[in-house]
């Protein structure tokens, strides 16, 4: 009986690595991002040059490697050449409170509007994110990694980021410092007829 056990599990073990071995070189896709502070659907539409979206992360700490919504790495910025690149700083996720924007406050002498219903989506809240940048590599490389690790990323180390409203870029702009927070202040915003998927 444990012969057959011993049998059996040579049999998995063997199954299993011929099975990795057609998926070693499959690519995944990876980003470094983290969320900014929620909007609403009309203070997404009054999005203009010049204008700084908050997050509310820390820029003492690290921040999330991902592929798709799965949290691979914590990391930091590292230079590697002319592109920026992450170092690999540990496998467990940080938590991160949702932000708001703090509603308007009515001027001395104005009348409160109406609350407003969902029939116009204008109080919609919608979560953005920055994409700092983006790389692909082997899912045979993402087994090897260790802490200390450097992975370059697919952009200039002074290019600009990306935010997005899930998978769609809305506006781009640079990374900023606001009282010890990532920010991103816009320089661009995209088109609604050309908002583009991924980053």
């Amino acid at each position: 009986h444990a012969q057959l056990e011993v049998l059996e599990q040579l049999f998995l073990d063997a199954a299993m690595k011929a099975l990795w071995n057609g998926y070693e070189d499959f690519p995944v896709d990876l980003s470094v991002s983290f969320p900014l502070e929620e909007i609403t659907l009309s203070y997404l539409a009054s999005l203009r040059p010049g204008m700084v979206l908050r997050s509310s992360w820390p820029a003492a700490e690290d921040i999330p490697l991902s592929t798709g919504d799965v949290f691979l790495a914590s990391v930091s910025f590292e230079p590697v050449g002319p592109c920026l690149g992450v170092r690999l700083s540990g496998f467990a996720p940080r938590p991160v409170p949702v932000v708001r924007r703090p509603a308007r406050i009515a001027e001395a002498g104005e009348q409160e509007s109406a609350p407003q219903t969902l029939d116009t989506l204008d109080d919609l809240w919608l979560s953005l994110s920055v994409c700092v940048g983006t790389v692909q590599v082997p899912a045979a490389e993402i087994l090897r990694w260790a802490i200390g690790d450097t992975i370059p990323l697919d952009r200039p180390v002074n290019a600009q980021v990306k935010v997005l409203l899930k998978e769609r870029i809305v506006a781009s702009g640079n990374l900023v410092l606001v009282e010890g927070l990532y920010a991103v202040q816009l320089t661009e915003i995209a088109p609604r007829s050309r908002r583009l998927p991924s980053c």
